[in-house]
């Protein structure tokens, strides 16, 4: 039954929960506290890193990237204006949409984010049996990948395109516009009671009664609900951190649940045998992808996730991929976590056409990106993040969960 899923009540309870942070201001002060250091201000490619740095870091703390791209878009802006910079240049062009990518892949880096909870979500309705995935595991690739892209952007926009210029001064944040009161200390330290508990117990030894309750009684979904809950009750000035009612009402966005819940229910049609989908599918693939390696086929499988989320909706190409991609790689002797992973990163990156993600969408209204700016600076980063994937991604994460 959909709704006595218990991914679909995670990505719930993670909604709310990103709620709560959104609601505090949290997140422009930690974008502006990111700004202000040193190296943003040795020129314009260590600006951008801090900027795409920031937006990881920004975005690890929400699943709402559209809210991070906003708040760096507008900060950019800004600076941009500052410094006399041409909102033609194509320095700019690059740098907004760097952001865009950062921000959403930085959305995915934490292991209890919506998108990624119906990624594993798709491996525990098709492989029922299987062992956990290790969240922590996937968050040191998530967070190297992430590293990796830009890294790679950099170099190719400033020593392969050439795309460069100078600047003298750039604005300095006083102490006074970063200062977090109590209330966002506290929501911090809530997300990071929320990390540790998640992460930190594929540490411990076997036995070890912490790894127990954490990971064999509560799971994910009780780890979830019990700090969102302590946010629900606990409170400052007679206001919880929490507001339920109205978390339940504005945090979700109850379209895009119900669509997760529907995609479950699909992937678990689709891995029946009685049903025959995806043995029908199988056979088809089957004779095209038999003959090559299992590192050859997660390459292969991981690019077309990528492509045909920047012409579907992410999620549909999530929905229609993912159990396709794990009975190929079962088929292949493959551990069917290491494509698993992989999807929740390729199948998230659409941004190329309006209707690829609302990310897409965003990027299509700026004022200072027209159509033939975002095909061209983002067909060149579509082929920076293949090549990373080729030499970064599916090397480490084959060997992280193999």
């Amino acid at each position: 039954m959909t709704f006595g899923n218990q991914v679909l009540w995670l990505v719930m309870f993670a909604m709310v929960f990103c709620y709560a942070i959104e609601n505090t201001g949290l997140l422009p002060i930690i974008a502006k506290k990111m700004l202000n250091i040193k190296i943003a201000r040795k020129g314009p490619w260590s600006l951008a890193l801090v900027f795409m740095l920031t937006a990881c870091v920004t975005g690890f703390l929400t699943t709402n990237a559209l809210t991070v791209i906003v708040i760096l878009w507008k900060i950019f802006e800004e600076m941009v204006d500052e410094l006399n910079i041409s909102h033609d240049h194509p320095y700019v062009s690059g740098v907004l949409i760097m952001i865009v990518i950062a921000g959403t892949a930085g959305s995915i880096i934490a292991p209890y984010t919506g998108f990624v909870v119906m990624s594993f979500g798709f491996y525990r309705s098709m492989v029922p049996i299987g062992p956990e995935i290790n969240t922590l595991f996937y968050f040191i690739c998530m967070l190297i990948i992430n590293i990796a892209f830009y890294i790679a952007f950099i170099i190719v926009f400033k020593f392969i395109l050439k795309i460069n210029f100078s600047f003298d001064k750039i604005r300095r944040y006083e102490k006074n516009e970063l200062k977090l009161n109590k209330r966002q200390k506290i929501t911090l330290l809530y997300v990071l009671i929320l990390a540790v508990a998640m992460m930190v117990p594929h540490l411990l030894p076997q036995g070890n009664i912490l790894r127990v309750v954490l990971l064999e009684k509560l799971g994910s979904l009780g780890v979830m609900i019990v700090v969102t809950v302590f946010m629900a009750v606990t409170a400052k000035d007679k206001e919880t951190f929490l507001d339920m009612t109205k978390g339940f009402k504005k945090g979700i966005p109850w379209g895009l649940f119900l669509m997760v819940g529907t995609s479950l229910t699909a992937a678990t049609a689709l891995a029946d045998d009685s049903t025959g989908v995806t043995e029908a599918i199988i056979q088809i693939l089957e004779p095209l992808l038999s003959r090559i390696s299992l590192h050859l086929l997660l390459v292969i499988l991981t690019i077309i996730s990528f492509l045909l989320t920047n012409i579907l909706n992410n999620n549909a190409c999530l929905a229609v991929f993912a159990p396709i991609s794990i009975v190929l790689v079962q088929k292949a002797s493959g551990n069917p976590q290491v494509i698993v992973v992989l999807l929740a990163l390729s199948a998230m990156l659409g941004y190329l056409l309006p209707a690829s993600s609302a990310m897409g969408a965003l990027m299509h209204g700026h004022k200072w990106l027209d159509s033939k700016k975002i095909y061209r600076y983002g067909t060149i980063t579509m082929g920076i993040i293949i090549v990373v994937f080729i030499l970064v991604a599916v090397p480490l994460v084959s060997f992280l969960f193999n």
